[in-house]
C-alpha cells in the first residue's frame, strides 16, 4: 500500500465554485449551486420574489468566508467520529477473506466491492434489456 507522500491541503480555504450538501438544506456558509441547473428549482427562496426583494449578487473578486467540512460538523454534534491512523498495515482482503467484527480497512473494501458490482452489473443490464446483444464493460469512471 502506498503511503501518503505529500502534505495535506487544508480545503477550508479554498475559493468554492460549487458546494452542494445532501445532509444539509441550509449548511453553514450557504450552498453554492454554481453554473448547473440541476438543483436550482429545490434551492432558489420564492418569497424572495413575493417580497420584492433582490438578492445581493457576490462577484468572483470577492472575499470569500472559509467553509468548514461537513463532516467535521457532525463530528462537533457527536454523529461522526474521525478516524486516527495507527500506522497498521490495511487488511487485503483479495488475498485473506474477513473475519468479523472486521477492521476499518476490511469494511471499506466490501463496500467498494458491492458498490463497483453494482455499478457494472447496472451498466452491464441497461443496454442488454433491448435485445440479444451482451456487451462487455470495460472501464466505468
Amino acid at each position: 500500500w502506498a503511503r501518503r507522500c505529500v502534505e495535506e491541503t487544508d480545503t477550508t480555504e479554498m475559493r468554492l465554485e460549487r458546494r452542494i450538501s445532501a445532509v444539509y438544506k441550509d449548511i453553514p456558509g450557504g450552498q453554492l449551486l454554481g453554473p448547473t441547473y440541476d438543483y436550482t428549482h429545490r434551492l432558489l427562496d420564492f418569497t424572495l420574489l413575493a417580497n420584492g426583494e433582490a438578492p445581493t449578487l457576490t462577484t468572483a473578486d470577492s472575499e470569500q468566508q472559509p467553509s468548514p467540512h461537513v463532516f467535521s460538523l457532525l463530528a462537533r454534534q457527536g454523529l461522526a467520529k474521525f478516524e486516527e491512523d495507527s500506522g497498521a498495515q490495511p487488511d487485503d482482503i483479495t488475498r485473506t477473506p474477513p473475519v468479523y467484527p472486521c477492521s476499518r480497512s476490511s469494511r471499506l473494501q466490501q463496500l467498494m466491492r458491492g458498490d463497483e458490482g453494482y455499478l457494472l452489473a447496472l451498466a452491464y443490464s441497461t443496454p442488454r434489456g433491448s435485445g440479444r446483444n451482451h456487451p462487455f464493460a470495460a472501464e466505468i469512471r
